[in-house]
């Protein structure tokens, strides 16, 4: 009875973590840009239309990534219009020194088979993007018939820079981007409360979003990777005076 009521609060900190696991949104690693709405929302009704050989069978979008980012996939919103379907490529490029999508890619993503209204998943290697650079993510078609692949807009519409071509870009005005997010796939590793030594795997970002302590990509959940500390009160991973300024803090703020 006494080793149970000592494994007890170890076995609900490990049936918290997993619950938590369940109920909070699965955390991105990096995202450079992020065009859709809530619930992975975009407009239904309004479109641009690619696809073919023309000259401007392809469509590209410019983002700017806030922050330095390492990205390996991208999804967007997009159907063919016809019967049957057809197949979609997306490119991410440096614009060029006069606007829209510059002559060589820095990614090339996977050939996915588009259909029926949907997102669609596009993975590729995994490169680095630089924080405040201008790129341009482009999409394109050959097997389509011309002009009967969609790209639906954002919703609610995220104003930017859409160009068509490629012989030549036409770039020009502001219009409301395609919904699309450019990411990488968060690292998952064992996260830990320090607290009470329980431990579940989730991703980096998620284990640090519900204030527990992660041990790095490809950890896994034991005595060493997830050792008990209860003087970590601020799951640093350290003992020190830190943890008692933010445990008096967290006192003085009684429960809300």
């Amino acid at each position: 009875m006494a080793t149970l009521a000592r494994s007890l609060p170890v076995i609900v900190a490990a049936l918290l973590c997993l619950l938590f696991a369940a109920l909070v949104p699965s955390a991105r690693a990096d995202i450079a840009i992020n065009t859709f709405g809530p619930a992975d929302s975009y407009n239904t009704s309004n479109f641009n239309s690619f696809g073919g050989i023309s000259a401007t069978g392809r469509i590209a979008a410019r983002f700017v990534p806030p922050a330095a980012a390492t990205i390996d996939r991208a999804s967007a919103a997009m159907a063919y219009a016809l019967t049957g379907s057809t197949t979609v490529t997306l490119s991410i490029s440096i614009e060029a020194a006069g606007g829209g999508p510059g002559s060589t890619a820095l990614w090339t993503s996977n050939t996915i088979t588009v259909s029926a209204a949907g997102i669609y998943l596009f993975t590729g290697p995994s490169i680095n993007l630089a924080a405040g650079q201008a790129y341009w993510i482009t999409a394109y078609a050959p097997s389509s018939s011309s002009g009967q692949t969609r790209w639906y807009e954002s919703s609610p519409g995220v104003a930017g820079s859409v160009g068509f071509g490629p012989s030549p870009w036409q770039v020009g005005g502001v219009l409301a981007l395609p919904a699309l997010r450019v990411e990488s796939l968060p690292v998952s590793g064992a996260c830990c409360s320090p607290l009470t030594g329980g431990c579940s795997v989730l991703p980096g970002p998620t284990c640090t979003l519900l204030g527990l302590r992660f041990d790095g990509g490809g950890s896994t959940c034991g005595v060493i990777a997830c050792h008990i500390c209860r003087g970590d009160f601020n799951n640093s991973g350290t003992i020190n005076a830190a943890d008692i300024f933010d445990f008096l803090a967290a006192w003085f703020a009684g429960c809300s």
